[in-house]
């Protein structure tokens, strides 16, 4: 059975209480604007839950448990089922344990996030396989216990950002209020204040940190209240000639590194334009292609979209290379024929063409075995 609508319809905490109640097994895929989430469900309680920042994450427990994979593409929870099973084979029980409660920490605060979203569709199928997810590495996330922790914190999040209006907005120090009173401060929020330097957006500070959205918001918060920080401008936009050519030098010097094979120095300069510009298409762009020369292709797939989103045709044609790559042939012919529509004689539309050739032949192989 599948249950689909819009999150203006029925939102989905409401959801997430109706799965909850009637026990329900089966995939909740949720699609926004700009991203997809999506949350497994086993008999009621969530098992397994992922959006953007979450695969980003899993890659992050991924890299930590120091094990050679020799796939590195694929969905995230397809990897870390291979890390489950060779620490087993192992018998690491401690480091299992360690990646376990990585998960459930994850797991929550993807969906705490997904109880913010306002707009998009979303589809319930059920079904007992949980899209391939092995049932020794799901876990039992109580959905009510969820609800209330993610109701709160909206409730919470309201006054947030009456000081923090975004996780794109950025900090500057207050100088004078540090000077005329003596700063005591824990040793995490030192460690946050440390971050604030008037160039990175919070969601840097988060990455840089790997804490918690949330978490992280509401010490800010704490610190703009008290008038030791102070919001300067949410993202950080090109709105000068200087700015644009700052823009243009990191991209080039991050195109050159990407040549030579120095994805680390890449990374960095793709980074820097958009400390510069926080919506630039082209350096999502060259953080999609650092990214899928990596291997991490879920991150590379969510640059290409953020590319997209910017305007950048190219990066549609690259989202089709990431699908067909971890298997999803539909999307990827999607992709494809999104970017012949937009680019019909760009550089690489003889290239989307034979793959769509390609995709097609492979279907109808499939349809007549």
């Amino acid at each position: 059975m599948a249950i689909e609508g819009l999150i203006g319809d029925l939102n989905l905490i409401d959801l997430f209480q109706l799965l909850a109640l009637a026990q329900k097994s089966g995939v909740l895929v949720v699609t926004g604007p700009a991203e997809e989430a999506r949350v497994l469900f086993l008999k009621g309680a969530v098992a397994f839950a992922g959006d953007r920042k979450a695969e980003e994450q899993y890659e992050e427990i991924l890299e930590r448990t120091g094990l050679s994979l020799k796939e590195r593409n694929g969905r995230a929870w397809e990897r870390l089922q291979q890390t489950w099973a060779l620490l087993e084979g192992r018998g690491e029980v401690q480091t299992m344990a360690s990646l376990r409660r990585s998960l459930v920490t994850v797991t929550e605060e993807a969906v705490y996030r997904l109880f913010n979203w306002e707009e998009g569709r979303f589809r319930f199928d059920e079904g007992t396989d949980l899209a391939g997810l092995d049932s020794q590495l799901a876990l039992d996330l109580k959905t009510e216990n969820l609800i209330m922790e993610g109701s709160r914190r909206i409730d919470e999040w309201s006054q947030i950002q009456t000081k923090i209006p975004s996780l794109d907005a950025v900090l500057f120090l207050t100088p004078e209020e540090g000077e005329r009173r003596e700063i005591d401060l824990r040793p995490d929020e030192w460690a946050i204040l440390a971050q604030v330097d008037g160039h990175k957006r919070i969601r840097e500070i988060i990455g840089i940190l790997g804490g918690k959205d949330f978490e992280v918001a509401r010490t800010l918060y704490g610190l703009a209240a008290t008038g030791l920080v102070q919001v300067v401008a949410e993202g950080l936009k090109a709105t000068s000639k200087d700015s644009s050519q700052e823009v243009e030098k990191h991209l080039e010097e991050g195109h050159r590194w990407l040549s030579q094979g120095n994805m680390d120095l890449a990374w960095e300069e793709a980074l820097e334009a958009l400390r510069n510009a926080s919506n630039s298409g082209p350096a999502h762009l060259l953080l999609g292609h650092v990214s899928y020369r990596r291997g991490l292709g879920e991150r590379a797939l969510s640059e290409y979209e953020a590319a997209c989103s910017q305007g950048v045709v190219e990066g549609h044609y690259r989202k089709g290379l990431c699908y067909s790559q971890r298997g999803d042939f539909t999307q990827a012919a999607k992709a494809f024929g999104e970017f012949l529509n937009r680019s019909p004689n760009g550089e690489s539309a003889a290239r989307a063409r034979r793959a769509l050739n390609l995709l097609a032949e492979w279907e109808d192989l499939l349809k007549s075995a």
